[in-house]
C-alpha cells in the first residue's frame, strides 16, 4: 500500500497492554497532530501513550529494528490506517524457507522525509501520552508551540534541550485539574508561556510566563554542594501540588522582588495574569498593574512584532496606559510597520494634503498602512479631515485596515517626515483613550 504525499507517517512501536511507543515520524508539514488511538496488526486498537527518545531529533539513536516497527498512515481527516507491520506490507505474505527467487527486483520503498528538528514548528499530543523519552525534542530550533492532553507526564531528561524558539505550553484543560505542565516547565530553563486552554474554549482560560532562571552549584571546602538560583523561574516553577497548578504561591512570588529577572517578560507575566485572570485577588492584580503600567512599552513591543492584535486590543482594554505611554507606543508601532510594509496588501503615505488620490487607493487595498506624513501643525485639519471622510465612506475596509498615530509630534514642529495618524487604534480597535 502506497502512503499519499499529504498523509503523516509514524513508525510505532507495539508495547505491551495495548499501548505504543513513537518511534519516528515523516511528512511534508511542520505542524503534527497525533492520534490517540491505532488500529492494532492482530485487531483492536492500541493507545499511544509514550515519545520515544530522541524521536523528534534529526539524528535517532537506537532505532528499533524495522521488524519490530508498525506503521501507520494519518489523513488529513485524521483516519488512521496501517500499512505495514512487523516489516511486511499490509496484505503481504511472508516468504516461505523454499522460495528463493535471488533475481527478484528489491521492494520500491519511496524516500520518507523526517518530522524533526529545526524542520518541525508545532506539535499536538493527545490525552492518551503519559511518557516524553529523554531528548524526544532535541535540537528542534524551530520548535515554538506544544500543545499537551490533560493527562500527568513522566518526562526524560533534556527533552528541549537546543529548543530555542519554544515560547508557547498549551495544555487542553482546566487550571484546577491535575497536568503534566509541572514536569514541562520543569525541564525549561529558558523563559516559556503556559496556557490551560481546554479543546472546547475559545480562549485560555489561563495563561502563566515563567521566566528563565540559572543554576549555580558551589562546593564548599567541607565538600558540601550549594544550590543558588539566579532569577525567580525556579521558583514560580515550583508553584504545583499533586499536578495542581497553584495560583496563590505563584501570584506571591512577584512582590518579593524581580530585578535579576528580564523586565519584557515580567511585563508578560504581568500582562497574562490580568489578561486571564483566573483565581487572582484584587491585591495581586494591584502589583502587577503598577508594573504593567510602567512597562508597556515592552509588551506593545513584543505584541506589534508579532502582529498580534488580539492581545493588542487586550492590552488597551486594560487601561495601563498614560498619554506618554500612548504616544510611545504609537511612535513604536509606525515604526515598525513602515519597514514591515512589504508584508502588507498595500501601503498609502499621505504626505502634506489628504487628497483624492490617496483616499481613493486606501479604499480600493485589503490590507493598508495609513502613514501621516506632516512637517507643522497646520495639516492636522487636513489629517480630521482625511479621518471624517474614511469613516462616512461605507467602501473603506475598516477592519483591515491600521492608522498608526503620535501624540507627541501633533504638539510640536518636525522637520522630518513622520507617520501619524489619529485616535491611536480607537476606530478600529475600540479603544477608550481622551487623546488630542
Amino acid at each position: 500500500m502506497v502512503e499519499q504525499a499529504n498523509e503523516l507517517i509514524l513508525d510505532i512501536l507495539p508495547l505491551s497492554a495495548q499501548t505504543a511507543r513513537l518511534v519516528r515520524v515523516y511528512g511534508t508539514v511542520p505542524c503534527v497532530a497525533l492520534p490517540g488511538t491505532l488500529p492494532a496488526p492482530e485487531g483492536g486498537s492500541l493507545a499511544l501513550t509514550e515519545l520515544g527518545d530522541y524521536c523528534f531529533s534529526e539524528k535517532p539513536r537506537s532505532l528499533p529494528a524495522p521488524d519490530a516497527l508498525c506503521r501507520y498512515a494519518v489523513g488529513a481527516d485524521g483516519a488512521v490506517r496501517l500499512t505495514r507491520a512487523f516489516g511486511l506490507a499490509v496484505g503481504q505474505k511472508p516468504a516461505r524457507r523454499y522460495d528463493f527467487d535471488l533475481d527478484a527486483p528489491a521492494e520500491n520503498t519511496p524516500e520518507l522525509h523526517p518530522v524533526c528538528g529545526s524542520f518541525l514548528e508545532e506539535v499536538t499530543l493527545p490525552d492518551s501520552v503519559q511518557v516524553i523519552g529523554s531528548c524526544a525534542f532535541y535540537n528542534c530550533r524551530s520548535l515554538r508551540l506544544l500543545t499537551v492532553g490533560s493527562s500527568s507526564l513522566t518526562v526524560g531528561s533534556d527533552v528541549f534541550l537546543n529548543c530555542f524558539a519554544l515560547e508557547t505550553l498549551r495544555v487542553q484543560a482546566a487550571p484546577e485539574q491535575p497536568t503534566g505542565l509541572f514536569a514541562l516547565v520543569n525541564n525549561i530553563t529558558e523563559a516559556v508561556q503556559a496556557q490551560f486552554w481546554p479543546a472546547d474554549a475559545p480562549a485560555p482560560l489561563a495563561a502563566l510566563w515563567y521566566p528563565a532562571y540559572w543554576e549555580d552549584i558551589e562546593e564548599t571546602p567541607a565538600h558540601i554542594l550549594l544550590h543558588t538560583f539566579s532569577g525567580q523561574g525556579y521558583h514560580y516553577r515550583q508553584c504545583f501540588l499533586d499536578n495542581k497548578f497553584l495560583p496563590a504561591e505563584y501570584d506571591a512570588i512577584f512582590p518579593q522582588g524581580h530585578d535579576a529577572d528580564d523586565a519584557a517578560v515580567m511585563a508578560m507575566l504581568c500582562f497574562a495574569r490580568l489578561r486571564y485572570p483566573w483565581q487572582l485577588t484584587e491585591a495581586a492584580a494591584g502589583h502587577y498593574r503598577a508594573f504593567l503600567a510602567a512597562n508597556t512599552d515592552r509588551v506593545f513591543a513584543r505584541l506589534l512584532k508579532a502582529q498580534d492584535t488580539d492581545s493588542i486590543r487586550a492590552l488597551l482594554a486594560l487601561d495601563v496606559l498614560d498619554k506618554a505611554a500612548f504616544a510611545s507606543a504609537a511612535a513604536l508601532a509606525a515604526k515598525l510597520f513602515i519597514y514591515k510594509s512589504a508584508q502588507l496588501n498595500g501601503v498609502v503615505r499621505v504626505r502634506n494634503n489628504a487628497n483624492s488620490a490617496a483616499f481613493n487607493t486606501l479604499t480600493e487595498c485589503d490590507r493598508c498602512l495609513v502613514a501621516f506624513h506632516f512637517q507643522s501643525k497646520s495639516n492636522l485639519l487636513q489629517i480630521r479631515r482625511f479621518k471624517t471622510r474614511l469613516s462616512n465612506n461605507p467602501n473603506f475596509p475598516v477592519g483591515n485596515c491600521v492608522l498608526y498615530p503620535n501624540f507627541n509630534k501633533l504638539t510640536s514642529h518636525s522637520s522630518q517626515p513622520q507617520a501619524v495618524a489619529l485616535d491611536f487604534f480607537k476606530p478600529f480597535f475600540n479603544c477608550r483613550y481622551n487623546g488630542v
